[in-house]
């Protein structure tokens, strides 16, 4: 039985794909769905067949279990996890014309499918409601609680639930849509208990945006969102009386901080079905453009990673906006200031120009 479903499911991959190659009405994205179409048929006797997505699984028919081990089955959950789709309900009569526009439509340049006369979508809770500023305020308490959770399991040497994560990343870019919403986000904050949580949060919003400002979309846009939560992670692992001292580091405490970037990678990389590019960010978000910075990869000719260069400007930027006991937040303009400064060394001088203008587009520069 599994087999089988993943043989449909393979046939859907392969729809998806020449559409993407060619178009959706080229014959062999037809092919593709009639070869799928004939898999289901045994299924539709109870009417209808389905697929939703449960945590690391999918589940065919709410019966049947299949792991994301499996690539084919893992690219199928990838795709409808981004698109923000959490169940996919195929009716009796679905015709190759219906699902050749749905497998479309699960491409990165595309919309987010949407439901027709026999093919049923149900969007996560994620992705129900359309976002204002107002909502991304309110909604920003209920991301901190998961970041949280995520670093709570982290510091108990458990893997951190990415489908939660995921679901926050595709409810950012959501309400980042709209385009006032990243006022939300610049607003100066206040250091509290909560500041890592808090922070994550504020770095995934603003890479996000930044990311789309310079044209990434789909999965791209994606791994972003999901670096920015992940990227300092490996700050858990450093030991508490090093992180938090308040007088200046020695030599030994300086060098054992500056091991969390690959502590970060160390363990995001352990995780199952991890995107890559989060991997990349953790350890590589204290490297500067110029090739300084730490770890020390001069000698290996390693350039830092675009993704990285996202993260790093952001994360820079946040934390300036946060007020800390021993200082207030800083202002936006000397903030930027800060960057212009740090262009071609610490940072991308073009993610500088396209951060800023969007900064200024928004009347924060005045």
């Amino acid at each position: 039985m599994p087999e089988r479903i993943a043989a449909i499911i393979s046939d859907l991959m392969g729809a998806a794909s020449n559409a993407a190659l060619h178009s959706k009405e080229h014959p062999s994205v037809e092919d593709f769905c009639k070869k799928a179409l004939l898999g289901l048929e045994p299924f539709f006797s109870s009417g209808a067949a389905s697929f939703a997505i449960t945590g690391y699984t999918l589940r065919f028919n709410d019966f049947l279990t299949l792991s994301q081990k499996s690539l084919v089955v893992g690219t199928f959950v990838d795709k409808l996890r981004r698109k923000g789709i959490g169940k996919v309900t195929i009716r009796k009569g679905v015709t190759t014309t219906e699902l050749a526009a749905f497998v479309a439509d699960l491409l990165p340049s595309e919309r987010t499918p949407r439901s027709s006369p026999r093919i049923f979508v149900e969007q996560t809770s994620s992705t129900r409601t359309a976002g204002t500023p107002e909502i991304l305020g309110e909604m920003l308490p209920a991301a901190v609680r998961i970041v949280k959770e995520a670093h709570r399991k982290v510091l108990k040497a458990e893997p951190v639930d990415l489908d939660d994560l995921e679901g926050l990343v595709v409810r950012f870019i959501h309400l980042l849509g709209q385009p006032q919403s990243i006022l939300d986000v610049v607003k100066p904050h206040r250091a509290n208990q909560d500041y890592s949580y808090v922070h994550a949060v504020r770095v995934s919003l603003l890479a996000i945006d930044l990311a789309r400002a310079i044209g990434m979309e789909g999965d791209p846009l994606h791994q972003v969102g999901l670096a920015g939560l992940l990227f300092d992670v490996g700050r858990l692992f450093i030991p508490h009386e090093v992180l938090n001292k308040t007088g200046d580091l020695d030599e030994r405490e300086r060098a054992t901080i500056q091991q969390h970037p690959l502590y970060g990678a160390m363990y995001l990389a352990a995780l199952e079905d991890i995107p890559k590019l989060a991997v990349i960010a953790a350890f590589e978000h204290h490297m500067k453009f110029d090739g300084t910075g730490y770890p020390d990869t001069r000698w290996r000719d390693r350039h830092q990673h675009i993704v990285s260069q996202i993260v790093s400007l952001t994360d820079f930027f946040d934390a300036l906006r946060a007020q800390q006991p021993y200082r207030k937040a800083y202002a936006i303009p000397l903030i930027v200031k800060k960057m212009q400064e740090g262009a071609r060394k610490e940072f991308n001088p073009v993610l500088v120009q396209e951060f800023t203008g969007r900064l200024d587009r928004l009347g924060l520069l005045r």
